[in-house]
C-alpha cells in the first residue's frame, strides 16, 4: 500500500465554496400529513423533514453516524448541508461541496463523510471529500489532480475502537488511456476520517484496469464491486477482480459474512415486464468458509419478494444494536407503472411498502437507518430506530 495525503481544501486554487444554502428550505412536516411507514422492526422518530428543491436534476446523499443523521443536497441552483442531532435538533452547515455535484455520503461512530469532484475546467478536476465531526466541524481536503479523476463513492464503517472510510475514484471518461493503459483505471483509497493536520493521510490501492464506477463493499480490507461486461465484479487485494453471480444486484460486507442481493427469473422465458415473474433473494455466504474469493453461491438464498420489473436502486445496509441485522431496500414499480415507483423494505425475513419516490438513498449506523427519497419536487428525510 502506498501512503497518499488528501490536502486541506482552502490551500487549493479550486477549493469548494459554501454555496447558497439558505435557498433551499426545510420544513418539519406536521403530524397530519401521512407518515412514510417503517421497516419491519423499526420505528419512525418525528419529525419527517420536507425540502422543497424544484423540479430540475439534484443529487442527494444520506448517512447516519452514532444518534446523528446526514443529508447532503446539490442542486443546479444551490447546495445545502443538514444534520440532525441525537436530540432530534436540525443544524444547517455551511456545505463545502458547489451547486451541480453529484454526491456520495456516509458515517459511522462519530464522524461522517461526503464525497464528491470539483470539476475545474473541461479537463482538469479535483477528488474531494469533508469530514464531519461530533461538534459539527466540516473539514474540507481535496486530491491532486492527477488523470482528472472521478469522485465514485464513499463508505464507512467501525473497525475496533474507531472508525475506518474508503472511496473509489475513476479516470474520467475523455482520458480513455493513461500511460497505456486502456479503458480507465481504478483506485480504491482508505483513512481514518478522526485525523488530524492539514492533510489527510491515505492508504491507496493497487490499481484496477479496464473499469469505470464502483460501490465500496468494505471500507476496512477495503473492496468494491464494479461492473464488468455488463455484470458485476468485485476487487482483490491485488488488483485484480473475481467474479459474482450474474444475477447478482447488490454486495456488501456484513460483519463476517458476504451478503448479496440477487434478482431471478421465475420462467425462462419471462418478460422485463410480466407481473410477478421475478423473484428477489437474500444470499448469506461467509467469506472465511473456504477463502477471501469465495463466489457468493445459490446455497443460503432466501426469497424476499417477488416483483413485476427489475427493482431500481438497490440498497444492502446493516442495522439493529449490533450491526448485523441486514436490511434490504429498493424501488419497486407495482404492476410495471412508468411513473410510480414504491421504496420496498425486508428486514427479519419481512417486506412492507414505506412510500412512493422516484429516486432514494439509504444509510445505517447501528440502530439510526437514515432514508431520504425524491417526491415530485421535494426531497423528505426520515430517521428510524431498527434495535
Amino acid at each position: 500500500m502506498i501512503s497518499q495525503a488528501f490536502v486541506r481544501a482552502p490551500a487549493l486554487p479550486f477549493a469548494p465554496v459554501a454555496d447558497g444554502s439558505s435557498a433551499l428550505v426545510v420544513t418539519d412536516e406536521p403530524p397530519l400529513v401521512a407518515p412514510p411507514a417503517a421497516p419491519p422492526g423499526c420505528s419512525l422518530e418525528r419529525p419527517v423533514r420536507t425540502i422543497n428543491v424544484g423540479d430540475g436534476p439534484l443529487s442527494f446523499a444520506t448517512a447516519a453516524a452514532g444518534a446523528r443523521s446526514l443529508l447532503a443536497i446539490s442542486t443546479s441552483e444551490t447546495s445545502a448541508l443538514l444534520v440532525t442531532r441525537s436530540d432530534g435538533t436540525l443544524e444547517a452547515l455551511a456545505p463545502p461541496f458547489p451547486r451541480g455535484t453529484a454526491l456520495s455520503a456516509s458515517g459511522a461512530a462519530s464522524s461522517m463523510t461526503i464525497g464528491w469532484t470539483i470539476v475545474a475546467t473541461a479537463r482538469l478536476a479535483r477528488a474531494a471529500l469533508a469530514t464531519i465531526d461530533e461538534a459539527g466541524g466540516v473539514r474540507a481536503f481535496a486530491l491532486d489532480a492527477v488523470y482528472s479523476p472521478v469522485m465514485t463513492d464513499v463508505a464507512c464503517a467501525r473497525v475496533d475502537r474507531g472508525v475506518r472510510c474508503a472511496f473509489a475514484i475513476t479516470d474520467r471518461d475523455e482520458f480513455e488511456s493513461v500511460d497505456g493503459l486502456e479503458g480507465g483505471r481504478m483506485r480504491l483509497f482508505s483513512f481514518d476520517p478522526r485525523a488530524r493536520g492539514e492533510a489527510l493521510e491515505l492508504e491507496r490501492s493497487s490499481p484496477v484496469v479496464g473499469v469505470r464506477g464502483s460501490t465500496i463493499i468494505d471500507p476496512v480490507l477495503p473492496t468494491a464491486s464494479v461492473i464488468r461486461d455488463g455484470g458485476l465484479a468485485r476487487t482483490v487485494t491485488d488488483g485484480g477482480l473475481e467474479s459474482v453471480d450474474p444475477r447478482t444486484l447488490e454486495l456488501a460486507t456484513i460483519g463476517s459474512s458476504d451478503r448479496a442481493v440477487e434478482l431471478r427469473a421465475t420462467a425462462p422465458t419471462a418478460a422485463s415486464c410480466q407481473p410477478a415473474q421475478w423473484t428477489l433473494s437474500f444470499v448469506e455466504t461467509s467469506r472465511f468458509a473456504s477463502s477471501a474469493r469465495a463466489r457468493i453461491a445459490d446455497a443460503g438464498a432466501t426469497v424476499i419478494a417477488t416483483v413485476d420489473a427489475r427493482p431500481r436502486g438497490v440498497r444492502l445496509r446493516s442495522s439493529g444494536a449490533d450491526g448485523a441485522s441486514p436490511t434490504v431496500l429498493w424501488l419497486d414499480a407495482p404492476q410495471c407503472s412508468e411513473r410510480l415507483f414504491v421504496i420496498r423494505a425486508n428486514r427479519r425475513g419481512q417486506t412492507v411498502a414505506l412510500t412512493s419516490a422516484t429516486e432514494f438513498d439509504a444509510a445505517a449506523d447501528r440502530a439510526l437507518l437514515s432514508i431520504a427519497w425524491r417526491e415530485g419536487d421535494r426531497v423528505r428525510w426520515a430517521r428510524y430506530r431498527c434495535p
